[in-house]
């Protein structure tokens, strides 16, 4: 038998359902179908919860902290002298992109390159 309190809660959530909701709501019909089917079943037939939340997630140790913090600071210095190259890095790949450009629309260039080295072509 429900108690009284999952009964005022399954009249509560069924009235609910019932006001202002169309046919093809099917998201929150199929909710209030799990909210009733909920209510309707005894405690004994549930299964049981998990007791507290996050109990199964060990906490990390000092050492492991200590570790990451290492870590961390490594992976920070890396990206910090990766963006101070990036701007340089970047400028002198632009250069070489236009010089490139450049040399291919040269015809002299582009014939010389089809006769000797057709695989050059191939990259650009």
């Amino acid at each position: 038998m429900l108690d009284e309190g999952v009964r005022h809660f399954a009249a509560d959530v069924g009235g609910a359902a019932d006001r202002g909701r169309g046919p093809d709501d099917r998201a929150e019909q199929f909710s209030d179908h799990v909210c009733r089917a909920r209510a309707a079943t005894p405690d004994n037939q549930l299964a049981a919860a998990k007791k507290g939340k996050g109990a199964a997630t060990p906490t990390p140790s000092g050492q492991q902290i200590a570790r990451m913090e290492r870590e961390l600071a490594a992976l920070q210095t890396q990206v910090k002298s990766v963006e101070e190259t990036y701007g340089i890095d970047n400028l002198h790949l632009t250069v070489a992109r236009g010089y490139i450009a450049k040399l291919l629309a040269n015809g002299r260039v582009a014939c010389w390159l089809a006769n000797h080295r057709q695989e050059y072509l191939g990259e650009f």
